[in-house]
């Protein structure tokens, strides 16, 4: 079975599903960006290491992926946060979407699990989590003929495994998803699944419950994760907090600003935007895109970068001040600077799109981070007042 894709136009506003034939083979892509032309910045390049790029002449899946942690985790679970999709799947009584990270380095250098045919991943939810509207919101693994489970217009109660960032799953044909008495499962068929030309291998679980509300009382709740393998059982837990109300959000996607020489036109396969490389006062390759809610859910739109010195700065809306970012560059670093390509404006999500009426929408904040003089790691962090944090690394080599 081919791998499933689906992805909205390279505009947010261009909303809708289209179906793309990819190339083959991995492709080792400079991408020259228009920011170069109009900045006179020069940009980094794509490499081969933690670019991982969908071969076959197949369609992909785009989903999501978040690095956020909540609450305290042990063994084989690391964190879990609300979906990056949404504004509220962490809120009392709304629609449960959630990401729960595994006990690995998300760093796409770092190989992922594999599970083999008959392996399975369960993530046990406590009480509270209502599994009450599969009428509507069938459980269904993504890509059904049978009802709307694609992005976009999910109809369905689903969910997917992820390789460690976002819009790059392991593929839907490679495992079953199920819920039974709040045991949501992701069982390994077919050839099995792990390390592969795509990707590092399976990292975070993607929970899209449309057909299932969060608890009502807002609180910590323990969040049990197995990972049976070979009989093999490895145990942990994490803590999933449910809000009493939506707080501001900043959230990475990587479906928009593919590379513009990209022989697939703009649509997928798609680089991983959170992890990028780079050379000294050199831009990253991948401009990065944020989707952003306000208090109200609604989307945040009007918001810029505004760098104040080398290590940071705030995010500006009309003249006031509602979040802040950070630069944590290598020792004796000067020039790294960050910047807004315009502020955020308003657009379609990438995944839920039309799932609901009226459709989701989201704003969308663009971005270009300049390295500085020294080698190293860089690792930025955008952060909303009262809100979430998003964190981006760039290697300079």
């Amino acid at each position: 079975m081919s791998i499933l894709a689906f992805c909205c136009g390279r505009d947010s506003h261009l909303l809708g599903l289209r179906a793309v034939q990819l190339g083959i083979g991995i492709r080792l892509i400079h991408a020259n960006w228009e920011y170069r032309h109009k900045y006179g910045v020069p940009v980094g390049r794509i490499i081969m290491k933690n670019r991982f790029w969908i071969s076959t002449a197949s369609v992909v899946l785009l989903f999501t992926c978040n690095i956020a942690s909540a609450g305290s985790s042990s063994g084989i679970a690391s964190s879990v946060a609300k979906a990056p999709i949404v504004p509220d799947g962490d809120v009392a009584g709304a629609r449960t979407d959630f990401v729960v990270d595994l006990n690995i380095d998300m760093d796409p250098a770092t190989e992922g699990l594999s599970m083999a045919p008959g392996d399975q991943l369960r993530i046990k939810l406590p009480a509270g989590f209502d599994l009450n509207d599969t009428a509507n919101f069938p459980i269904a693994n993504v890509g059904s003929p049978l009802i709307p489970c694609v992005p976009g217009n999910l109809k369905c109660t689903t969910g997917v495994l992820l390789q460690g960032w976002p819009q790059n799953p392991l593929s839907p044909a490679t495992y079953d998803f199920d819920i039974v008495d709040n045991v949501v499962s992701y069982t390994a068929k077919g050839g099995g699944l792990g390390p592969n030309p795509f990707g590092p291998g399976l990292k975070q679980a993607h929970i899209i419950a449309n057909g299932m509300r969060n608890p009502l009382t807002p609180g910590r709740y323990k969040i049990l994760v197995e990972l049976e393998r070979g009989g093999n059982v490895e145990k942990g837990s994490t803590h999933l907090i449910i809000r009493p109300n939506v707080r501001p959000s900043i959230n990475v996607t990587s479906v928009f600003d593919v590379p513009p020489d990209d022989p697939n036109g703009g649509n997928p396969p798609n680089p991983n935007f959170i992890y990028q490389e780079t050379g000294p006062g050199m831009a990253v390759p991948l401009i990065w895109n944020f989707l952003m809610w306000d208090t109200d859910g609604a989307p945040f739109t009007d918001v810029e970068i505004v760098q104040r010195n080398r290590n940071g700065g705030a995010l500006v809306r009309n003249g006031h001040t509602v979040g802040q970012f950070k630069i944590n560059a290598p020792q004796g670093a000067v020039g790294q600077e960050l910047m807004s390509l315009g502020p955020s404006v308003e657009g379609g999500t990438p995944v839920i799109g039309m799932t609901f009426e009226p459709p989701l929408k989201t704003a969308r904040l663009r971005a270009v981070f300049t390295a500085g003089s020294a080698l190293g790691r860089y690792h930025i962090s955008l952060r909303l007042n009262n809100g979430n944090t998003a964190n981006m690394f760039v290697d300079v080599e």
